[in-house]
């Protein structure tokens, strides 16, 4: 393959351990493993910590200071975005805009032709504060192509008018290098894991899995919930606490705040089970849950519920354990399902990491993101 021009990555924020970013830093390495010098680009906000990316590739943020005001570091950030875009970028380049709709007007006046953009959430949900939104959907269809997350996504993106042509599938990817060293703990207690934040408007059901867990605790007291990700409302942890401290499950539910994004795959792989039980909202029907990929990853069964293109890929008692959304009873049968069967739950998580492995491969994906921008 003829490796033409730099490519890259852009987003308004990088911030290693994310789930975005990660899926970013996947492309990134696995772009660069295909031979390809790569750049991610952060516009305003660039947060490293340990992260280690793979040779050729590099991770760089554009903000040459902090600035207290949002509107003059919002400013700022789009005065060093279009120098970055007529200074550092050459012709034989490539972009893929991630999401940041408030940059895409600068990328479609500059470097149009150069430029990709990528979706993983209903537009409707996040609409672009600095221009109208008719503007914003104009857009799209000057674009060479887009990149989404599921096939009702694409749809949408077809029924505003884009050419279904220049629509394009992209998976949900994994990395699975950061499982390959990671073994489980026999001694571990037995609990349940769920990764993400506590927030106000939880897009992936905390409550319902709060909910879940107190009713399948009844039966299996000897469990616990992880929750592990930010405590973003302190106001809604107190909530969650007051509902299970009525119930008598306090103190099987432990919070653990943000924790190092090494720690995660072995917090995965020692759990009984990893749940997610998004409700069935817009968010749900046009994404995909990114963080499904490690869940599945991790070799431990899966129980999640039935929104999107989720059984596009997974089959309930075959490759994952799939419930009906925001029903605690169905969901917590599952929880119960699968700490019933232990010798079934080890066929489901293979196959369910088999799955992972084929249809969220990110060498195959970010092929499919290179033949198309370099054809």
């Amino acid at each position: 393959m003829s490796k033409k021009g730099k490519f890259y990555i852009l987003n308004w924020i990088f911030s290693y351990g994310s789930a975005s970013s990660n899926r970013l830093l996947a492309y990134a390495n696995s772009a660069a493993e295909l031979g390809y010098d790569v750049e991610i680009v952060a516009f305003l906000r660039l947060d490293l910590r340990n992260c280690q990316p793979r040779n050729g590739v590099i991770i760089r943020g554009l903000r040459p200071c902090k600035v207290e005001s949002k509107v003059f570091s919002k400013l700022l950030s789009f005065f060093t975005t279009i120098w970055f875009l007529l200074a550092d970028v050459k012709k034989e380049d490539r972009l893929l805009l991630y999401g940041a709709a408030e940059y895409l007007p600068l990328l479609v006046w500059i470097r149009r032709k150069q430029t990709y953009f990528e979706v993983t959430e209903c537009p409707d949900l996040f609409k672009p504060r600095t221009y109208p939104w008719r503007y914003y959907k104009s857009l799209w269809k000057r674009l060479n192509g887009i990149f989404v997350i599921s096939g009702n996504l694409k749809q949408y993106f077809v029924d505003y008018g884009v050419s279904p042509y220049k629509v394009h599938v992209i998976n949900m990817i994994v990395d699975p290098k950061r499982f390959e060293s990671v073994q489980r703990n026999p001694n571990a207690e037995k609990y349940i894991a769920y990764c993400g934040n506590v927030n106000k408007d939880s897009k992936d059901g905390v409550g319902d899995l709060i909910a879940s867990f107190v009713r399948y605790h009844e039966k299996y007291s000897d469990r616990k919930l992880y929750i592990i990700g930010p405590i973003v409302s302190q106001e809604q942890k107190q909530e969650y606490e007051e509902y299970l401290r009525l119930y008598k499950a306090l103190d099987s539910v432990v919070f653990t705040d943000s924790v190092s994004p090494t720690t995660i795959p072995q917090y995965f792989v020692d759990a009984e089970m990893l749940v997610l039980a998004r409700p069935d909202n817009i968010q749900a029907k046009y994404g995909f849950p990114t963080k499904l990929g490690e869940y599945l990853l991790s070799g431990r069964p899966v129980v999640l519920t039935d929104v999107g293109n989720i059984t596009d890929f997974l089959k309930d008692g075959v490759s994952a354990f799939i419930a009906k959304p925001g029903d605690i009873n169905c969901i917590s049968d599952k929880m119960m399902e699968v700490s019933a069967n232990p010798e079934k739950n080890d066929s489901v998580a293979i196959a369910g990491k088999e799955v992972a492995m084929k249809e969220f491969n990110s060498s195959t994906e970010v092929l499919k993101i290179i033949n198309l921008m370099y054809k």
